[in-house]
């Protein structure tokens, strides 16, 4: 048995898949018997007639998306539904399909002609200088390590994006602004302090200089594709056609564990900040309300919890596509929002936009995705049962014990965060409490 990466599509990532290796790959492993230092050795891998002759092609396990994409924009102009009749092997109908719906989904295919789309986070924000800047430094960059050492005068409270953009500009005026022959990317990130990740804008540059070719031949996007706006708003937005199904939302906010997030296309789907991004902030503040995440890496131990990185801050108002949630409630709960008006002030507020519908401690929302949210938070925080309790010193006045007590209720006074284990024990089981 051998471990071999494979894309799988109900989840919507690769993970590794204990497969029985295959008659072609044995006989390869043996062959390399012997050819690093002298001395005995013995195969592990048995030959078994039922073994397959070959490995299933590597095409047939991956994630077509990219692949898909790359073939549309060739000179072939068409994907793998048309190539597959000249495969050896062709993927699975169902892995087409899904990849197809992928891409629709990002705005990338139109739905009706199948055929790419007209970039509409060119025509329609206004950012396209900016969004093929952040492709040239993202295309280059597979881990946040470029994130750790960078001066602070980089780094942006929006996040990593606006982090990787103000690099690239800094560096793209002064490369502009000299002859090409001039220009040497050492000393300028020498100058920058940007030398320990030299190498990675160096690949950057180039990418960038082929993209700006490429749109710069085109009559229809040449125009859109060197406007400048610097603002994350916009970018923020056209991210958003297409990479929608990445935005995570604090479980603090959804009144659960503070420091883990949640996809909110799935809210079963939780992650954790990776240590390195901006946005990262100490175990003692907040955390930050809503990201949206270039990576999400699901690590092999650690299956049920996410690592997501490059993020930045995202307003709800800006998550313009449909989703349909639902909030279940305690009887508490439900009394809670019924005796403080809580539902109806809701609806009286949304549901001009949205649906809600009410009914046996069920909330069911469906709409635009930012407008659910909103309404969500509302109504989660109308649902808070705040208790009260009071610590009091019920021993004989004057006493030993009297004044020892007093001693440790002040104390504890002064040290609220030891209640703390008690809050976060409920909200593991997901306890809407609110302890004063």
């Amino acid at each position: 048995m051998i471990n071999i990466p494979v894309y799988d599509i109900q989840c919507k990532r690769t993970i590794l898949k204990e497969i029985p290796a295959a008659e072609s790959t044995i006989k390869q492993r043996l062959g390399r018997l012997g050819r690093t230092q002298p001395g005995e050795y013995y195969a592990l891998y048995n030959f078994d007639v039922k073994l397959e002759p070959f490995p299933t092609p590597q095409i047939s396990q991956s994630d077509l998306i990219s692949i898909e994409f790359s073939l549309r924009k060739s000179p072939l102009k068409d994907g793998l539904g048309y190539l597959k009749e000249f495969l050896p092997e062709t993927p699975k109908k169902t892995a087409i399909d899904y990849t197809m719906d992928e891409l629709i989904q990002m705005n990338i295919l139109d739905s009706n002609s199948n055929q790419l789309t007209t970039y509409a986070a060119l025509r329609q924000y206004n950012c396209g200088r900016d969004l093929i800047c952040l492709a040239s430094i993202l295309s280059v960059s597979n881990t946040t390590t470029l994130l750790t050492k960078l001066p602070q005068r980089f780094k942006n409270s929006d996040g990593d994006f606006m982090t990787l953009l103000s690099i690239m500009n800094e560096i793209l005026l002064i490369k502009q602004s000299v002859a090409a022959r001039s220009f040497n990317l050492k000393r300028v990130c020498e100058a920058k302090s940007l030398t320990h990740i030299r190498h990675i804008i160096g690949q950057a540059l180039r990418r960038y200089t082929s993209l700006e070719k490429s749109f710069d031949i085109s009559n229809e996007y040449r125009q859109q594709a060197q406007i400048k706006s610097d603002k994350w708003e916009l970018i923020a937005k056209a991210l958003l056609v297409g990479y929608s199904n990445n935005v995570f939302v604090s479980k603090k906010d959804l009144q659960d564990r503070t420091h883990h997030f949640a996809r909110y296309s799935d809210i079963n789907d939780t992650a954790v900040l990776h240590l390195k991004p901006t946005l990262t902030r100490p175990i003692s503040q907040a955390p930050v309300s809503l990201v949206v995440a270039r990576d999400i890496l699901y690590l092999s131990s650690i299956r049920l919890t996410a690592i997501i990185s490059f993020l930045g801050v995202v307003k709800p108002d800006g998550i313009n596509h449909n989703i349909e949630r639902q909030i279940k409630l305690n009887e508490a709960e439900e009394n809670c929002l019924k005796t403080n008006n809580g539902y109806s002030t809701a609806k009286s507020m949304f549901s001009n936009i949205i649906h809600m519908e009410f009914n046996n401690g069920l909330i069911h929302l469906n709409g635009l995705a930012g407008v659910v949210l909103t309404t969500e938070l509302y109504l989660l925080q109308q649902s808070i049962i705040e208790y009260t309790f009071c610590l009091e010193n019920n021993n004989p006045s004057n006493s030993t014990k009297y004044k020892n007590s007093q001693q440790n209720l002040d104390s504890v006074m002064k040290m609220p965060q030891i209640f703390n284990p008690m809050i976060w024990r409920y909200g593991k089981l997901k306890s809407k409490l609110k302890y004063q």
